[in-house]
């Protein structure tokens, strides 16, 4: 009996402190959300679905056009927004045709829809999967690859590069990863950048120097005192643009044979983007720009506070129930209730443990006693917030390029109406295996 009894007051402790813990104040959906409830609840069959706001993402356009002026050198990342029409609608508004993949399957799709893109590949491809890509090309595609950069990060993977091309008599243009200061592999010092530049002058008819990249994502989060973050970023970012402007002037000045002012010199993203102006793009004539129309949450960050969030996720309630009923914790029920002012209410809704946080209405939370559901998330809430059986809640992603992938067609909203439903990119087909099934 004394074990039992301790056993049940570690429990009521840790009740108590998890109440206290996940305490919040609640709201009902502002104007906003509202009327996108109305909208949702009359035309959708109840399932999750992703909404994209158009007007929201003009006005992420606008702050970029703002910060950068010609955006017709801004290069669009495929990765952050996988949706066909939605990255036609972003080359149309910014007057660019310039695009980045960091996947094969997207980059075939990229290839074959826009006849006049300019593709950067933006990681290193495996040789397999460089290979992969070559051979899912029809015959009357092979002449398309003049119009795509890979980029390669080693001597050895751009030697592995050149015996495809000269096995298939191709000339690949080549981009070369260095690192600036992000230090995820590329080329890191001149030792090794000769050795790249080296097999690019001895393999002219198969390999043809087309830019350099440069990432500098890590300038977003330069360690900083309170108070100091624009200072240490800016410090930073005055590194990052000697070490770039450092690599291009040795290959200038050393190499002056595959010098050219017509080189792609690419780096920035949604972080950074903002840290160059449009007299000053820090030694780039090309910068990369995804995630920045999206806004999910984990740019909300001081280099992005112009932007708006314009992505979210939307699903039904599916039961309302008073209080919070935990398994083996039934007793406790009372007292889960009796510390809240207005009682607790749970929600269980379709779906749930997305990259997302719920946004609206304001209050509401996952369990971490009750435990996370893919299926039907529970969420609770201290306050009233008006939700009602078959009402939507919106999250909003931590991210955009895995959670554009997870709903089907995307919802495009243009003042509060839905205007078009996109599907997004796909992967590739699976093969057929000889003897599967037997």
């Amino acid at each position: 009996m004394f074990v039992v009894g301790w056993v049940l007051l570690l429990s009521l402790v840790i009740g108590v402190f998890l109440i206290l813990r996940n305490k919040n104040s609640s709201a009902p959906h502002n104007d906003y959300f509202s009327s996108l409830n109305r909208l949702l609840r009359q035309r959708e069959p109840g399932y999750p679905v992703l909404l994209v706001d158009l007007d929201r993402v003009d006005h992420n356009i606008a702050m970029v056009k703002k910060h950068l002026g010609d955006t017709s050198r801004v290069r669009i990342a495929v990765k952050s927004l996988p949706c066909m029409s939605l990255i036609e609608y972003l080359m149309e508004k910014m007057g660019t045709q310039r695009v980045m993949a960091f996947h094969s399957p997207f980059a075939l799709q990229m290839l074959r829809h826009f006849p006049k893109a300019d593709l950067l590949i933006g990681k290193p491809f495996p040789v397999a999967v460089f290979t992969d890509f070559l051979e899912r090309l029809e015959p009357q595609e092979i002449a398309e690859i003049s119009r795509i950069q890979w980029l390669v990060d080693t001597c050895e993977r751009l030697s592995e590069y050149c015996e495809v091309a000269k096995r298939k008599k191709l000339t690949l243009n080549i981009s070369i990863e260095v690192d600036v200061g992000l230090h995820r592999g590329g080329v890191g010092n001149f030792q090794e950048f000769d050795r790249v530049l080296l097999l690019l002058a001895h393999n002219r008819e198969h390999l043809k120097l087309a830019g350099l990249m440069g990432y500098d994502a890590h300038i977003a989060k330069a360690p900083a005192f309170p108070g100091t973050g624009d200072k240490a970023r800016e410090k930073e970012k005055v590194k990052v643009a000697k070490r770039f402007r450092g690599f291009t002037t040795y290959l200038r000045h050393k190499w002056p044979s595959l010098w050219s002012g017509e080189l792609c010199l690419n780096g920035a993203g949604s972080y950074t983007y903002q840290m160059n102006t449009a007299n000053d793009w820090g030694g780039y004539n090309d910068i990369t720009i995804g995630s920045a129309f999206m806004k999910a949450s984990d740019f909300d960050i001081p280099s992005l506070a112009d932007h708006k969030p314009a992505l979210f996720i939307a699903t039904r309630v599916l039961k309302k129930l008073d209080g919070l009923t935990i398994p083996y914790l039934e007793a406790l029920k009372p007292l889960f209730s009796a510390l809240c002012k207005q009682g607790k209410t749970s929600f269980f809704i379709y779906g749930g443990w997305w990259m997302a946080s719920v946004c609206s209405p304001v209050g509401l939370k996952t369990n971490s006693v009750y435990g996370r559901s893919t299926n039907q998330e529970l969420l609770t809430t201290h306050g009233f917030n008006g939700l009602e059986v078959d009402d939507y809640i919106f999250l909003l992603p931590s991210q955009s390029e895995f959670v554009m992938l997870q709903f089907g067609a995307i919802r495009a909203l243009r003042g509060g109406a839905v205007v078009g439903e996109w599907p997004v990119l796909q992967q590739y087909p699976a093969r057929e295996v000889d003897g599967c099934g037997e």
